[in-house]
């Protein structure tokens, strides 16, 4: 997988390349906002998320309370310091795993 260092947010983050199935983002200081890419196209893809800070950060669904939800939600908290998260797309929506 890529690994990318967030420093700042809000940050959407794009759609992965066709032959990425799997992206890791560590949120460090400055980052609190994460927007999740569409999960429409993106089957099986896993975007895992990071928390290196010890304040919240907020992860996103895309266009959230219109069309696309985290395990039913239009977004969700990785509320402890070095927790993380890991998402996959069904192409509709995205799911915690």
């Amino acid at each position: 997988p890529t690994v990318t260092e967030i420093t700042s947010t809000p940050l959407t983050i794009s759609n992965p390349a066709a032959s990425v199935l799997e992206d890791v983002y560590m949120c460090d200081s400055g980052a609190s906002v994460v927007t999740l890419p569409t999960a429409v196209g993106n089957e099986g893809v896993k975007i895992q998320i990071k928390n290196r800070i010890s304040s919240a950060i907020t992860v996103n669904a895309p266009n959230p309370g219109v069309q696309q939800t985290i395990d039913g939600s239009n977004s969700v908290s990785i509320t402890s310091q070095f927790e993380s998260l890991t998402f996959i797309s069904d192409n509709v929506n995205w799911n915690i795993i």
